[in-house]
């Protein structure tokens, strides 16, 4: 008896979700969901079935609490992933490039050593600052183009004649 009382009442629920799933979505929309829709859309789902067994007949109608029970929940887990997603920064190209130059440096081997060292008597002090600031210490262009006042093209044309001086230099 009690299966048969089980798969009733899961057959109501189904009938439920089923005449509330424009409400549902009407909730996503007015939150501006749009990342991660799927498994907010499961949520609000979720949050219809635990208003649906929670509910109670003398408070009002199911309608208005089912909406304030979606709505709560999808708001509350918007909070979550907001905090989740502002303390999961991920690291941008030039942060990666940067902390594995940082690493190799600290990591040279002989062979390493030589070839900068190679590098270093081929360019001018200031080749040599450009090259340190823009690749090891991970200066951008703004910044160097502010500290030393000139333009970013102009330093944009001083690596890559940089970069083809050490170039050919290696290839020979």
């Amino acid at each position: 008896m009690c299966t048969c009382r089980r798969r009733l009442v899961m057959e109501t629920f189904e009938e439920i979700l089923e005449q509330y799933e424009p409400m549902i979505s009407s909730i996503i929309r007015k939150l501006n969901i749009y990342k991660n829709y799927d498994s907010f859309r499961q949520t609000a789902r979720i949050a219809l079935w635990q208003a649906w067994l929670n509910f109670d007949e003398a408070k009002g109608k199911f309608s208005n609490y089912a909406y304030t029970t979606i709505k709560t929940t999808l708001l509350k887990e918007m909070t979550k992933e907001n905090r989740y997603s502002d303390v999961q920064i991920a690291w941008e190209r030039d942060d990666l490039t940067n902390a594995a130059h940082h690493y190799q440096m600290k990591n040279n081997t002989v062979q390493e050593v030589v070839l900068f060292e190679e590098i270093e008597e081929l360019l001018t002090d200031d080749e040599l600052a450009l090259l340190l600031n823009l690749y090891f210490f991970g200066y951008s262009y703004e910044a160097l183009a502010e500290k030393h006042g000139i333009a970013i093209s102009t330093l944009k044309k001083r690596r890559q004649r940089l970069m083809e001086k050490i170039r050919k230099q290696l290839n020979e």
